[in-house]
């Protein structure tokens, strides 16, 4: 999904490589009680998976659950009034009920 999208963005400019692309990688030099001597915590990502890690899937989580929420909002107001489309066919009866 998020290369669908990095494609269609590459359409609209002529820039084809992210810019940290060719920068060197600034590294501090780490002491023995360091706490980042983990290979998670050393990990450098590149550009492309920084940005689909902490911008792109944060997005689309945050879609994903504020849909969610307008799901459930819309399913207790059909509940209530979702026989309202249905009125004009109804009888009397029915709708008494």
């Amino acid at each position: 999904m998020f290369d669908d999208s990095e494609e269609k963005a590459k359409a609209f400019v002529s820039i084809t490589k992210y810019k940290d692309a060719n920068k060197a990688k600034k590294r501090r030099k780490l002491f023995r009680d360091d706490e980042r001597t983990t290979p998670a915590a050393n990990t450098e990502l590149r550009a492309r998976d920084h940005i689909g890690i902490h911008t792109f899937y944060s997005i689309v989580d945050c879609l994903t659950v504020e849909l969610c929420k307008r799901l459930s909002a819309y399913s207790g107001l059909h509940k209530l009034f979702g026989f309202m489309p249905e009125f004009e066919s109804l009888t009397l009866d029915d709708v008494r009920k």
